[in-house]
């Protein structure tokens, strides 16, 4: 029996295009939702959506050639691919809030914390100590935007948060409170000689 009989014969394609499009469903669920009690339920819907996907666009391509079904299924991955990518991005707006701090859109909006520089959101209750909101916003950005040297440069646009596993975007509303001079005069009691 050839190669393109036991993959007609025994099912494979089909096997192919279940496992195919349920690889990156899956990734995106993963993605959305943090806690694994949610996960169960999504799962379960992402593994019914993902057998129902692949059947339907199988069948309509059963009768082509192997080629033709391997273009697809790839078609298909990429496909799903890019649309969990739009769809991490709109659920991070949608469950987080610009950080004042470090100006990524990463305050998780229960917690009230960010998830890059993990300063509290301003609150006038539990915020002590503070003249106020503008006077905490620039001390947190202060030792955020600090440097360890003379030699490395103030970067308000992209502090090592842009490393952030989860790519949380930066505002392009966000501004600094505080002042490249500002933050190399607090840096220097800091600085490695």
């Amino acid at each position: 029996m050839s190669i393109k009989e036991t993959f007609e014969k025994k099912g494979t394609w089909e096997l192919v295009y279940v496992v195919g499009f349920y690889i990156p469903i899956m990734r995106t669920i993963s993605d959305l939702v943090n806690n694994s009690i949610e996960r169960i339920p999504l799962a379960i819907i992402g593994f019914i959506l993902s057998v129902a996907l692949s059947f339907g666009i199988y069948r309509i391509v059963k009768t082509k050639t192997n080629f033709t079904k391997s273009i697809v299924i790839i078609i298909g991955v990429v496909a799903i691919s890019f649309l969990s990518i739009a769809l991490q991005s709109y659920a991070k707006k949608v469950t987080h809030e610009i950080c004042e701090i470090c100006g990524f859109i990463s305050v998780d909006k229960e917690t009230h914390e960010c998830q890059i520089c993990v300063s509290k959101e301003w609150n006038d209750k539990l915020m002590t100590g503070y003249a106020g909101k503008e006077e905490y916003i620039k001390e947190e950005q202060l030792f955020w935007f600090s440097t360890e040297s003379s030699f490395e440069k103030v970067n308000f646009y992209l502090p090592d948060g842009e490393k952030n596993e989860v790519n949380f975007l930066k505002s392009e509303n966000w501004k600094p409170l505080v002042t490249e001079k500002e933050v190399i005069e607090y840096s220097k009691k800091d600085w490695r000689q």
